[in-house]
């Protein structure tokens, strides 16, 4: 009698050769023997149709086998109507299926060849059980994994995020193991409460992860890597690189920035297999897909930060749609920070020329809505005023320098002289860094150099272009570098004067000519600042500050009324004698100024006046803003 053998495991990890045996001793007492290529294999779910070694048997015909020899019924298959439409095919070629588990069961019988019909009817009802019982088994699995993850007893993912690690099971805040020996960096969770703190800081996704990158911190792909190198996929090509290689990116910054585990609370997404498929294409073949379902749970991690400071960084992010510098060849001081009065749109930094292309460009601000497409859904048609950068720069600089004056006083006093030591060895170890991170520009540098002539011309572009992107990042780094010196300088200026500190100017200087610092002490002073355009010559900045009035204790702010036509602003404190009301574009002042009677005016307690009666009045008090064509 000549046999054939079909085997079949699920998965690759199986080993399907572990059946043999047991049907080699059922096929030596039966007394058939193997036909040449008689055993048939397939690693693939038995609710697959289409499998390899499946689809070789039901070639074979009663002249190539007379039985064939299965484990279990399961192996044949888990759908109940496959099964059934397999065992019709094998009746009606005469082949005969002897099945070994649960027990020996025959489509034939062995002797007389005559259909055995309660071994039909038992292998029918084994089939429907095997079904139901891989659906209670998959029900029992979700059941456990669901409460598991949930309990904390096992973890929703096998790669934590970044800033966490997996220990006994459970998933644990990574702040024991260090990865660097710089102050906020030293554990991967001061590296994540860092970056939420330098993004609400003024920072962008941008410059945090070159500030990564400088410190040359372990990126979270770095964790994957096994003996320093890991393989990935990218753009459909097998790429090997070594740990050092994988560098920090700003889709990397912004997973960080948007994960909810970091505030201890995470919707998990799990999927659980089903018994159906679905035909889709893949490669430009249709194959049987699993369908599956899906289940969201939450579930409770320990918190690395506070939720409010995630929700303050998502409200930030959406802002800064519009703030976050496009493009970095130009530098905007107030970028961020500028807001229209008219319809609530940021104000956008950009490039114009001017006196019709005879002169170069020059920097503006405009309001977000303006620099929309007409055909854009979301434009309302804003007429607010654009204004040229380098005059509102210094406009706003210099109104905001005494409150500068001010803080750095306060801190001179609250720090004292060890913490601006340790301000300035913290400084000291950044140089350190970007120097290094110089260096590495070089070398790679002198790598493109010494390619160029090797290669083609077109090669050649693209490797000038990739010299021009490092040239441009190492003289920003070297502008960085001067900046932070600068910053010493300043520092260990009022060190000398620390005990004076209270009735010793400020020296402003240090920091008034270098980008960097004020932009820096801008975004820690400034809150937001909202343009109001009266009429074609009128223009009022309202300036909110993160600094309270010592009297009132509430937020100072301070209006800059611009004349747009001759170029000239002076700025007013507001206080409860003045203030600008935005409903009305006026000013409203006090009849009765520092409660003085003779001053007192009794029709009523406030009057209004415009800001061209303001102008007059303060006439005075004109300040010139700085020629917009001077070049730098």
């Amino acid at each position: 009698m000549k046999a054939a053998v079909y085997l079949r495991v699920s998965t690759q990890q199986q080993d399907e050769n572990t059946q043999l045996p047991d049907l080699k001793k059922k096929m030596e007492k039966d007394g058939a023997e193997f036909i040449p290529n008689g055993i048939f294999k397939d690693k693939m779910s038995g609710l697959e149709d289409n499998r390899t070694g499946l689809n070789a048997l039901l070639k074979l015909t009663k002249e190539d086998v007379d039985i064939i020899y299965i484990w279990e019924i399961s192996r044949l298959s888990r759908n109940p109507e496959k099964f059934n439409s397999l065992i019709s095919h094998f009746k009606s070629k005469g082949i005969n299926v002897c099945f070994l588990k649960p027990q020996p069961l025959y489509l034939f019988n062995v002797e007389t060849g005559e259909e055995e019909f309660t071994n039909a009817l038992a292998l029918s009802l084994f089939s429907t059980f095997s079904l139901w019982e891989i659906k209670q088994k998959n029900l029992r699995m979700q059941r456990g994994r669901r409460e598991k993850i949930k309990s904390g007893h096992t973890p929703y993912a096998s790669t934590p995020p970044y800033g966490y690690c997996i220990k006994e099971g459970k998933i644990c805040i990574n702040d024991e193991t260090e990865i660097s020996n710089l102050e906020g960096f030293k554990t991967e969770k001061e590296v994540v409460e860092s970056i939420y703190r330098l993004y609400l800081n003024g920072k962008t996704m941008m410059q945090i992860k070159q500030l990564l990158n400088e410190y040359k911190l372990p990126s979270p792909l770095s964790r994957q890597a096994v003996n320093g190198v890991i393989k990935y996929k990218k753009r459909n090509r097998g790429i090997v690189l070594k740990k050092g290689e994988l560098l920090w990116t700003k889709s990397s910054i912004n997973m960080i920035l948007t994960n909810t585990a970091y505030y201890g609370h995470k919707e998990v997404k799990l999927k659980f297999p089903t018994e159906r498929t679905e035909r889709k294409e893949i490669n430009g073949e249709m194959k049987n897909i699993p369908v599956y379902n899906h289940e969201t749970i939450e579930i409770e991690l320990p918190p690395i930060i506070k939720e409010a400071t995630f929700l303050a960084v998502q409200d930030k992010k959406s802002q800064n749609v519009y703030n976050a510098p496009k493009n970095y060849k130009h530098q905007y001081l107030l970028r961020g920070l500028l807001k229209c009065g008219e319809c609530g749109s940021y104000y956008q930094g950009s490039a114009t020329a001017m006196k019709n292309g005879k002169l170069p460009y020059a920097d503006i601000y405009r309001c977000a809505d303006r620099a929309r497409k007409y055909h854009d859904n979301t434009k309302i048609g804003c007429k607010n005023v654009t204004v040229y950068a380098k005059r509102l720069d210094e406009m706003v600089w210099t109104a905001t320098q005494q409150f500068y004056v001010r803080y750095k006083k306060h801190e001179i006093k609250t720090v004292g002289v060890e913490g601006l030591k340790h301000n300035i060895n913290k400084i000291e170890k950044l140089i350190s860094l970007k120097a290094s991170h110089i260096g590495d520009l070089d070398k790679k540098l002198d790598n493109l150099a010494s390619r160029l002539a090797l290669v083609s011309d077109s090669m050649a572009k693209r490797i000038i272009a990739g010299s021009e992107k490092l040239e441009d990042e190492k003289l920003k780094l070297e502008k960085e570098i001067e900046s932070l010196k600068h910053e010493i300088a300043s520092i260990q200026n009022s060190i000398e004067k620390i005990n004076a500190a209270a009735e010793t100017d400020w020296k402003i200087e240090d920091i008034s000519s270098h980008f960097d610092l004020k932009k820096d002490a801008l975004m820690k002073l400034v809150k937001e600042i909202t343009v109001y355009k009266y009429d074609r010559n009128a223009v009022v900045f309202q300036i909110e500050y993160n600094i309270l009035d010592g009297v009132t204790s509430v937020p100072i702010k301070l209006d800059i009324l611009y004349n747009s036509r001759k170029h000239i602003y002076f700025w007013i404190v507001e206080h409860e004698g003045m203030c600008f009301n935005p409903e009305n574009l006026n000013f409203k002042i006090k009849t009765c100024p520092n409660n003085n009677l003779h001053q007192f005016s009794f029709n009523s307690e406030y009057k209004y006046c415009s800001p061209k009666e303001i102008m007059e009045e303060y006439k005075d008090e004109w300040i010139k803003t700085v020629p917009v064509y001077e070049m730098d």
